[in-house]
């Protein structure tokens, strides 16, 4: 939490002994800061199987594996079905990564930023990646942009 203090332009409704002319009156302003909880993987575990325990073909399988979880002090444990384990498998397989970007075409790496840059090697991908290598291409070869333009 930041906190911002300012002289306040209002008077005081209620004078105060503590406000003088060499300590004004201050009024303090608080700028929220939004702090994102850490996930709890043992309630979300626990919220998966929920939703997935009610479509289970043959709930009274018998398990074929145990899931234990170990969160700060809390553990739980979580017995795999037939049918658990083939949606946990669906969810993963399926999962993508919002900073997954593709692989770098002239590397391989797999560190490209929010514009298509690779982190390693520094070239450029996307459309503007492919007309600046084409350009460079042309120029390397002895070759001159089109229009004339020589650069």
């Amino acid at each position: 939490m930041f906190v911002r203090w300012y002289r306040s332009p209002y008077p005081a409704r209620y004078p105060s002994p503590w406000v003088t002319a060499e300590r004004p009156r201050l009024s303090h302003s608080v700028v929220a800061m939004t702090v994102v909880p850490e996930p709890d993987p043992i309630d979300l575990l626990r919220e998966f199987v929920d939703r997935v325990a009610p479509y289970d073909p043959d709930p009274s399988a018998s398990p074929v594996g145990l899931i234990e979880v170990r969160h700060r002090h809390a553990t739980e444990s979580f017995p795999l079905t037939p049918h658990l384990v083939r949606a946990i498998a669906g969810a993963l397989t399926g999962y993508r990564d919002p900073g997954d970007r593709g692989r770098c075409a002239q590397c391989g790496g797999r560190r490209l930023d929010d514009n298509l840059h690779c982190v390693d090697c520094g070239r450029l991908h996307g459309v503007l990646g492919e007309v600046i290598a084409a350009r460079a291409e042309r120029m390397a070869t002895g070759g001159s942009a089109p229009g004339g333009f020589v650069g």
